[in-house]
């Protein structure tokens, strides 16, 4: 058993925190008056101690970023898990804030856009040579050919699209990744779009650079197809 010194309550050793100065011994605050004590300081000192936690920080500003990429690296899996289910959790008061802060959010990112001008840019170039950047823009071109505002393709489904596409649907020849070639795989609307054709999953396919550069641009081609695939289904090929 122990007095604490601040509320002169006799209580249990097990009631007190361990004491580092010395091996074995024990604070003379008991854990609830320590609490208490803890919780007051904090409250009076607030801007003190937010004034040195920055200057810490200001001090500190390279060996802190250093440790908090390495830990985001270390830890990446854990942190996009805690993140995910916290949005879950707290998705209208995310909503409501964002409503809320609208304005001070945009007028943050154009002064962050300006300060950082350079950092961006070379991230956006860096993404950009990455399967799915080359991805995103090649799906915006389309989409800007096609001038449509709403489409079901989605980036990550043309990726998909594009991975699985291996031979020509055309010329039946083994197409590759590597840009300019006769076997190259391109992004081919079925309808074209200068004669209203759709950016849309039902109208797009991969086809070999040879066979998407020698088709009509009127898709005079398709009606010959269906044509020819009717008189297969009929059993009247050679009619």
């Amino acid at each position: 058993m122990k007095i604490c010194t601040k509320c002169k309550i006799e209580k249990n050793r097990d009631e007190f925190y361990r004491d580092k100065r010395y091996a074995g011994e024990l604070q003379g605050q008991c854990k609830k008056c320590k609490s208490i004590y803890s919780k007051e300081y904090r409250r009076i000192n607030q801007q003190k101690r937010a004034e040195n936690a920055k200057l810490y920080r200001q001090c500190r500003k390279q060996k802190i970023a250093i440790y908090n990429k390495l830990y985001s690296k270390i830890h990446k899996e854990e942190i996009s898990e805690k993140g995910k289910i916290y949005r879950q959790l707290h998705k209208k008061e995310i909503i409501q804030y964002k409503i809320k802060h609208k304005e001070e959010s945009k007028e943050y990112q154009k002064q962050y856009g300006q300060s950082h001008k350079q950092t961006l840019t070379a991230q956006k170039r860096q993404y950009r040579q990455t399967p799915k950047g080359k991805e995103i823009e090649r799906n915006k071109r389309q989409r800007r050919r096609a001038a449509c505002k709403i489409t079901d393709i989605t980036t990550n489904w043309l990726l998909q699209l594009r991975i699985n596409a291996s031979n020509c649907l055309l010329c039946n020849i083994t197409m590759t990744e590597t840009p300019y070639l006769f076997n190259s795989k391109h992004l081919d609307h079925i309808m074209p779009l200068n004669v209203k054709g759709a950016h849309t999953m039902d109208n797009v396919r991969f086809i070999c650079q040879t066979c998407n550069l020698t088709r009509p641009r009127d898709g005079s081609d398709l009606v010959k197809s269906e044509v020819f695939q009717e008189h297969i289904v009929r059993g009247r090929l050679y009619d």
